[in-house]
Protein backbone atom coordinates (compact mmCIF):
# COMPACT_ATOMS: atom_id res chain seq x y z
CA UNK A 1 0.00 0.00 0.00
CA UNK A 2 0.95 3.37 -0.66
CA UNK A 3 0.15 6.69 0.57
CA UNK A 4 0.73 10.56 -0.80
CA UNK A 5 -0.23 13.66 0.82
CA UNK A 6 -0.03 16.44 -1.08
CA UNK A 7 -0.03 20.13 -0.55
CA UNK A 8 -2.21 22.66 -2.39
CA UNK A 9 -2.70 26.67 -2.28
CA UNK A 10 -6.08 25.85 -2.80
CA UNK A 11 -6.82 22.99 -0.57
CA UNK A 12 -6.30 21.97 2.52
CA UNK A 13 -5.73 18.84 2.00
CA UNK A 14 -5.30 16.47 -0.79
CA UNK A 15 -4.69 12.31 0.02
CA UNK A 16 -4.19 9.86 -2.68
CA UNK A 17 -3.54 5.91 -1.61
CA UNK A 18 -3.27 2.88 -3.49
CA UNK A 19 -3.17 -0.92 -3.07
CA UNK A 20 -2.41 -3.76 -4.64
CA UNK A 21 -2.75 -7.76 -3.40
CA UNK A 22 -2.19 -10.70 -4.92
CA UNK A 23 -3.43 -14.12 -3.64
CA UNK A 24 -0.21 -16.85 -4.23
CA UNK A 25 -1.81 -19.96 -2.84
CA UNK A 26 -4.63 -20.80 -0.75
CA UNK A 27 -5.84 -24.28 -1.09
CA UNK A 28 -8.38 -26.74 0.51
CA UNK A 29 -8.72 -30.56 0.86
CA UNK A 30 -11.15 -31.87 -1.24
CA UNK A 31 -12.11 -35.44 -0.17
CA UNK A 32 -11.77 -37.89 -3.55
CA UNK A 33 -11.12 -41.40 -4.53
CA UNK A 34 -8.41 -42.88 -2.08
CA UNK A 35 -8.38 -39.84 0.42
CA UNK A 36 -8.27 -36.01 -0.26
CA UNK A 37 -6.74 -33.74 -2.98
CA UNK A 38 -5.52 -30.09 -2.97
CA UNK A 39 -7.29 -27.51 -4.96
CA UNK A 40 -7.47 -24.18 -5.24
CA UNK A 41 -10.00 -22.27 -2.84
CA UNK A 42 -12.51 -21.14 -5.03
CA UNK A 43 -14.19 -17.75 -5.06
CA UNK A 44 -11.21 -15.22 -4.52
CA UNK A 45 -9.86 -12.75 -6.74
CA UNK A 46 -6.03 -13.35 -7.12
CA UNK A 47 -5.30 -10.08 -7.95
CA UNK A 48 -7.25 -6.90 -6.59
CA UNK A 49 -6.59 -3.40 -7.05
CA UNK A 50 -7.75 -0.44 -4.93
CA UNK A 51 -7.27 3.36 -5.52
CA UNK A 52 -8.92 6.36 -3.41
CA UNK A 53 -8.27 9.82 -3.61
CA UNK A 54 -9.90 12.40 -0.61
CA UNK A 55 -9.26 16.26 -1.30
CA UNK A 56 -10.75 18.75 1.76
CA UNK A 57 -11.36 22.71 1.47
CA UNK A 58 -12.69 23.78 4.32
CA UNK A 59 -15.87 22.59 5.45
CA UNK A 60 -16.31 20.92 2.15
CA UNK A 61 -14.39 16.73 1.85
CA UNK A 62 -15.11 14.49 -1.11
CA UNK A 63 -13.27 11.25 -1.45
CA UNK A 64 -13.74 8.66 -4.90
CA UNK A 65 -12.48 5.45 -4.15
CA UNK A 66 -12.00 2.77 -7.27
CA UNK A 67 -11.53 -1.07 -7.30
CA UNK A 68 -10.63 -3.62 -9.69
CA UNK A 69 -11.17 -7.10 -8.39
CA UNK A 70 -9.43 -10.07 -10.69
CA UNK A 71 -11.80 -13.26 -12.05
CA UNK A 72 -12.55 -16.02 -9.91
CA UNK A 73 -12.63 -19.28 -10.16
CA UNK A 74 -15.73 -20.54 -8.50
CA UNK A 75 -15.82 -23.49 -5.95
CA UNK A 76 -16.14 -27.06 -7.17
CA UNK A 77 -19.58 -27.52 -7.29
CA UNK A 78 -20.16 -24.19 -9.15
CA UNK A 79 -20.83 -24.74 -12.95
CA UNK A 80 -20.37 -21.43 -14.20
CA UNK A 81 -16.28 -21.90 -13.90
CA UNK A 82 -14.95 -18.21 -13.27
CA UNK A 83 -16.68 -15.25 -12.66
CA UNK A 84 -15.72 -12.21 -14.36
CA UNK A 85 -13.19 -9.26 -12.96
CA UNK A 86 -14.93 -5.80 -12.71
CA UNK A 87 -14.34 -2.64 -11.55
CA UNK A 88 -16.43 -0.10 -9.78
CA UNK A 89 -16.31 3.32 -7.86
CA UNK A 90 -17.91 5.05 -5.34
CA UNK A 91 -17.75 8.65 -4.50
CA UNK A 92 -18.30 10.37 -1.22
CA UNK A 93 -18.95 14.20 -0.62
CA UNK A 94 -19.87 15.83 3.15
CA UNK A 95 -20.33 18.97 4.18
CA UNK A 96 -19.69 20.15 7.87
CA UNK A 97 -21.37 22.42 9.77
CA UNK A 98 -20.15 24.10 13.03
CA UNK A 99 -21.92 25.84 15.87
CA UNK A 100 -23.02 24.23 19.21
CA UNK A 101 -24.00 21.36 17.17
CA UNK A 102 -21.81 20.34 14.72
CA UNK A 103 -24.12 18.38 12.15
CA UNK A 104 -22.99 16.96 8.55
CA UNK A 105 -24.96 16.37 5.20
CA UNK A 106 -23.70 13.72 2.77
CA UNK A 107 -24.01 12.65 -0.67
CA UNK A 108 -22.71 8.86 -1.38
CA UNK A 109 -22.66 7.58 -4.81
CA UNK A 110 -22.18 3.55 -4.90
CA UNK A 111 -21.38 2.03 -8.04
CA UNK A 112 -21.06 5.58 -9.47
CA UNK A 113 -21.23 4.56 -12.90
CA UNK A 114 -23.62 1.61 -12.83
CA UNK A 115 -21.39 -1.23 -13.95
CA UNK A 116 -22.60 -4.41 -14.35
CA UNK A 117 -20.90 -7.29 -12.32
CA UNK A 118 -21.33 -10.29 -10.46
CA UNK A 119 -20.04 -12.19 -7.41
CA UNK A 120 -19.91 -16.00 -6.50
CA UNK A 121 -23.17 -18.01 -5.14
CA UNK A 122 -23.73 -19.08 -2.40
CA UNK A 123 -23.11 -22.57 -0.16
CA UNK A 124 -22.33 -25.00 -3.31
CA UNK A 125 -23.90 -22.77 -5.97
CA UNK A 126 -24.95 -25.39 -7.90
CA UNK A 127 -28.05 -23.78 -9.85
CA UNK A 128 -26.25 -23.02 -13.19
CA UNK A 129 -26.56 -20.25 -15.32
CA UNK A 130 -29.02 -21.43 -17.66
CA UNK A 131 -32.72 -20.56 -17.30
CA UNK A 132 -35.49 -23.09 -16.66
CA UNK A 133 -37.51 -24.07 -19.26
CA UNK A 134 -40.15 -26.27 -21.36
CA UNK A 135 -38.99 -29.31 -23.24
CA UNK A 136 -41.39 -30.26 -26.41
CA UNK A 137 -43.32 -33.08 -24.35
CA UNK A 138 -44.17 -30.10 -21.59
CA UNK A 139 -41.67 -31.10 -19.04
CA UNK A 140 -40.25 -28.40 -16.80
CA UNK A 141 -36.16 -28.40 -16.65
CA UNK A 142 -35.19 -26.35 -13.82
CA UNK A 143 -31.93 -25.58 -12.45
CA UNK A 144 -28.97 -27.68 -11.25
CA UNK A 145 -29.15 -26.78 -7.75
CA UNK A 146 -31.01 -24.74 -5.16
CA UNK A 147 -28.50 -22.01 -4.52
CA UNK A 148 -27.58 -19.70 -6.93
CA UNK A 149 -24.49 -20.03 -8.87
CA UNK A 150 -23.92 -16.25 -9.68
CA UNK A 151 -25.49 -13.33 -7.72
CA UNK A 152 -25.73 -10.05 -9.33
CA UNK A 153 -24.78 -6.57 -7.79
CA UNK A 154 -26.52 -3.57 -7.21
CA UNK A 155 -26.23 -0.64 -9.68
CA UNK A 156 -25.74 2.93 -9.18
CA UNK A 157 -27.36 3.68 -5.31
CA UNK A 158 -27.34 7.17 -4.73
CA UNK A 159 -27.58 8.15 -0.89
CA UNK A 160 -28.16 10.78 1.83
CA UNK A 161 -26.32 11.08 5.35
CA UNK A 162 -26.88 13.04 7.66
CA UNK A 163 -25.55 13.48 10.77
CA UNK A 164 -25.52 15.07 14.30
CA UNK A 165 -22.82 15.40 16.77
CA UNK A 166 -23.78 16.01 20.83
CA UNK A 167 -21.88 18.81 22.45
Amino acid sequence: MGEILVDSPWLDRTRIWASWSHLFAAEEELPSAGGYRSRPIGDLAEDQVRLGLTVRRGALTGTLLARWIGERRTVATNPVGIVDDYAVADLYVRWKGSGSYPWTVGLRARNLFDSAYEHPGVREASSGDVPGSFDDSGVWHGSGGFFNSLLPQPGRTLSLVIGFERP
